[in-house]
């Protein structure tokens, strides 16, 4: 690009050079002899000009050699610059588009503001059997809810209030018995359940066990033994579940039994076992759930 500058100045001085030199030497034409004007010679004239040719001739040669060096250094520094700019490119990763992130609602923003921070809750109740190997991700609340269903049950019934009533349990039978195998054509069975102010979801559960596990061949009843029990949700609500049950079952057969006051144990049996008309009677807490083939 500096070559490509300077031939045109250059071009221009010797064209200038040139008629400066040319006008001089004609003016210079006549020389002035013992007061007179003398013409020269017309072959001096030539050879003059023969001498200006050539001398405009070699000018003209390192000219051309000139502007030659000057597109070779072009060239040079063009090449050179364009090694810069690929090593440039090398060295820098390319940058990736970014997805456009669309902004939140507002009220969405807000409510990640205003939500709290769930802080890590202490064990309230380090001592107690309930929580040596469970509820270590529950809040200072949700163990005293849980503490206090435990004393009142003797049991876990803040998990068991969670779970579902259809879950799957682990089969627990010894290996000798997932050997056996039982005909098809066995005696009828009742089951009886007695009960005495457990928890809603563990009865629930254990009936819903009964009659998902037992082939209904063999289930002909279920006696339900209330040694009178207090809690308000076994009356009402539970009465109600009892009910489903038999829409869900109708040739299964429920059958209540009630004590005006408390029996024990031994009494509640017989009550259930008196109650029963299959040729078959287990009697069950009502804590429990049963496997296939129980």
């Amino acid at each position: 690009m500096r070559g490509a500058g300077l031939k045109r100045p250059v071009l221009l001085l010797m064209s200038i050079g040139l008629i400066f030199y040319v006008s001089v030497y004609i003016k210079s034409g006549y020389e002035d002899t013992a007061g007179s004007k003398k013409a020269i010679e017309p072959p001096q004239v030539i050879k003059s000009l023969s001498d200006l040719e050539t001398s405009v001739s070699n000018l003209y040669q390192l000219l051309k050699a000139f502007e030659q060096k000057q597109d070779t250094m072009h060239k040079l520094l063009k090449e050179d610059v364009d090694q810069r700019r690929k090593a440039a490119k090398v060295e820098q990763p390319p940058v990736k588009n970014q997805p456009e992130q669309k902004e939140e609602p507002k009220a969405l923003i807000e409510e990640k503001q205003e939500a709290p921070v769930k802080k890590k809750s202490n064990k309230l109740f380090p001592d107690s059997p309930l929580f040596k190997e469970w509820g270590g991700n529950l809040s200072e609340d949700e163990q005293r809810e849980a503490q206090s269903l435990f004393d009142k049950y003797g049991y876990n019934v803040f998990l068991s209030d969670r779970l579902p009533l259809d879950r799957k349990i682990t089969d627990t039978r010894d290996t000798r018995c997932l050997k056996k195998t039982y005909p098809k054509e066995l005696p009828s069975i009742g089951v009886v359940l007695i009960y005495l102010n457990e928890a809603l979801s563990i009865l629930k559960r254990a009936l819903r066990s009964i009659i998902d596990r037992t082939p209904k061949n063999l289930l002909k009843e279920i006696i339900l033994v209330d040694d009178n029990s207090s809690n308000e949700d076994l009356k009402g609500e539970f009465d109600l579940y009892v009910k489903s049950l038999e829409q869900q079952n109708p040739s299964l057969r429920f059958t209540r039994v009630r004590h005006n006051e408390q029996r024990g144990l031994s009494y509640a049996r017989a009550s259930g076992w008196r109650a029963a008309t299959a040729d078959v009677v287990a009697i069950l807490d009502a804590h429990i759930e049963v496997h296939e083939l129980w």
